[in-house]
């Protein structure tokens, strides 16, 4: 499942052998929040066929898309590794499969220069 996903497959097969343990397959579903914005994110999510959007809140209460995040990418990286919390919300757009990894695991791993 790794090969399905642009950052995982980009691993070194030892870099990928030693993170492979720690990830595991879950469906995300259409409109389900992945986490809110000001929330501590507990998962990095590599998606698969899923498309997740990230959204940002304006200082006037509206929101705007910011980013989308398919199998190209990552999900939640950088703020779930140095544990800030999350600056955007991510919101599932179109359901289908992710790979998840405990932040902590990740970050052991010695994976946290691709953040």
């Amino acid at each position: 499942m790794i090969e399905h996903n642009a950052i995982l497959s980009s691993l070194s097969e030892g870099d990928a052998a030693s993170l492979r343990p720690h990830l595991r397959t879950i469906v995300l579903k259409q409109k389900e929040v992945l986490y809110e914005t000001g929330e501590m994110i507990k998962f990095v999510y590599f998606p698969l066929d899923a498309v997740v959007s990230l959204v940002v809140t304006l200082t006037d209460g509206q929101t705007t898309e910011a980013a989308m995040v398919g199998n190209d990418g990552a999900i939640g990286m950088p703020s779930a590794m140095d544990g800030k919390l999350a600056p955007s919300s991510a919101i599932v757009q179109l359901g289908g499969d992710a790979l998840v990894c405990d932040p902590q695991a990740f970050s052991r791993s010695g994976f946290n220069h691709i953040a």
